[in-house]
């Protein structure tokens, strides 16, 4: 490499790794709240390009620009239908798709351009309401002569043998398969693509069973193998496998979010992982913010349901994964919405902004990073932001940056006395008119580099700054979307060697773990 080449790198800050929001990749998740508040059925194309959500009363259809990466998903186009529906399925080459409404009603729909919700035609249908007066999914046989029903007032799946492939003209009951002792409420269903496994997801229990068939596509043959641990999802609807098993999809109405989980052991339930989220609902619905200990074995998380800091230790350092509740530092007392959380570096100071007080409130750790530790110190004066969301201090306390949704800007003080603040003194401010609504601050720990959220497009947006520290000099770097993450994404955090990117949302009350 020349020397003017390393000339030009160093310049542009790209000597190390991390840092750059066009690398990152984000967890496979995905929101579809903005198409639909009760997602149910979920299907795949075969090369996992495509994928189906079925909800209310229609089917929506998102493109993958990475296969089974569903973070990458873009809504496309959706098919409206007369009734409400609860399972989708298609035939493995894409010109036909099936739905099943509550009336076990199961329709057959031709689809001229393989795999394009938009060309459908009716192709027929068949009612099936005698054998259970709540169905819930719907599967077909690889071959498509095999079709199967869940239905959760029997808690049985169902066989029926197709006298032509993917044809309901000639059907005909073969058996059913009683689930009851593993879940009273089941809701998905998904087999093996050799028919030798077989999957039932339930509302009861919020896990999902695994059976194997010891003939294959036969469920008389059926026996409980394992169960999964529980998921995020409080109403579990569709669940869907990766053709190699070793990814599990599963979205559910209470969230309208698909969850994937890793299969560290292909199609075996017991090993399912999560893939870089973890909630917080248990205690705080609805999380405002967020902040690690330098060394990641320690993460907080503020919410303005509970008015209070949750702290969380971390077994394995900046994995959300390995995360354990550890206790609970109520702030209203000084605060009743708290927004914006920060420490000092050595955990001995924690501060707190919020919008009912409009105000930063400090508190003193007598054992640092131990929030029950935690005494009351001082307020600072008013701010002039009467809607502030996040705060940031400089390494040494000296600088602190405020970021608000009242003005859309960021505000610069200085602190005559390091770290306290009764001695703000306000510097000037910056507009990036990048968005409504800024939610999330953060500075590279040398300040050559913001990073600001807001939640109006749902973007992190970064700026060089040429003078460290002084947002005057700010310029428009780069950005990231995380739309496809959560609706409200409320706090972002970056990891000290900038690799990893946080955010804490409060529709579905989790933290995201996205690598940079």
């Amino acid at each position: 490499m020349s020397s003017n080449r390393k000339i030009l790198m160093a310049a542009a800050g790209n000597t190390k790794p991390g840092w750059e929001l066009d690398k990152a990749v984000l967890p496979n998740f995905l929101n579809v709240n903005s198409q639909t508040a009760n997602a149910f059925g979920m299907f795949f194309s075969p090369d996992g390009l495509n994928l189906y959500i079925g909800g209310d009363s229609s089917v929506f259809q998102y493109v993958l620009s990475t296969a089974w990466l569903v973070s990458t998903a873009t809504y496309t186009r959706s098919f409206t239908f007369t009734n409400s529906i609860v399972g989708v399925h298609f035939s493995t080459d894409g010109t036909k798709m099936f739905i099943i409404n509550p009336n076990h009603l199961i329709t057959r729909y031709t689809v001229s351009t393989p795999w394009n919700i938009s060309t459908l035609t009716y192709g027929g249908e068949i009612q099936l309401y005698s054998y259970d007066t709540s169905p819930q999914d719907l599967f077909f046989s690889s071959d498509g002569t095999i079709m199967y029903t869940l239905g959760s007032t029997t808690d049985s799946v169902y066989q029926f043998t197709l006298g032509s492939a993917w044809s309901l003209s000639s059907v005909t009951y073969v058996q059913s398969f009683s689930v009851t002792a593993q879940d009273t409420t089941p809701t998905g269903l998904f087999f093996k693509a050799d028919g030798t496994k077989m999957y039932v997801m339930g509302l009861a229990g919020d896990d999902i069973n695994e059976y194997a068939l010891s003939t294959a596509w036969n469920i008389s043959t059926a026996s409980f193998v394992r169960v999964s641990g529980g998921t995020p999802e409080g109403s579990p609807g569709g669940l869907f496998f990766k053709p190699d098993g070793s990814v599990v999809y599963f979205v559910g109405s209470g969230l309208d979010t698909v969850y994937t989980y890793i299969a560290t052991t292909p199609w075996n339930v017991s090993t399912l992982k999560t893939d870089r989220f973890f909630r917080v609902a248990t205690q705080e619905t609805s999380p405002q913010a967020i902040f690690f200990k330098p060394d990641g074995t320690k993460m907080y998380v503020m919410g303005s349901t509970g008015d209070d800091v949750n702290e969380y230790s971390l077994s394995t350092a900046w994995d959300i994964s390995s995360a354990t509740y550890v206790r609970i530092f109520v702030v209203s007392t000084q605060e009743t919405t708290p927004t914006g959380l920060f420490f000092k570096a050595d955990g001995t100071r924690m501060y707190v902004v919020g919008s009912t007080g409009d105000d930063i409130n400090e508190y003193s750790l007598s054992t640092p990073w131990d929030i029950s530790t935690a005494t009351y110190v001082r307020v600072s004066l008013a701010l002039t932001e009467t809607n502030p969301q996040a705060l940031f201090f400089k390494p040494d306390g000296t600088k602190m940056y405020l970021i608000g949704s009242t003005y859309d800007q960021v505000a610069e003080y200085d602190l005559l006395t390091a770290w306290n603040v009764n001695t703000l003194a306000s510097v000037g401010t910056f507009s990036p008119g990048f968005d409504t609504g800024p939610t999330g601050i953060f500075f590279k720990p040398d300040g050559s580099r913001m990073f600001l959220y807001g939640f109006g497009n749902d973007k992190v947006y970064s700026y060089n700054l040429s003078t460290a520290w002084n947002i005057s000099t700010a310029s428009y770097y780069q950005q990231l979307s995380l739309k496809n993450l959560d609706e409200i994404i409320n706090d972002i955090y970056i990891r000290p060697d900038g690799k990893k990117l946080y955010a804490v949302g409060s529709t579905i009350d989790a933290v995201f773990e996205i690598n940079l």
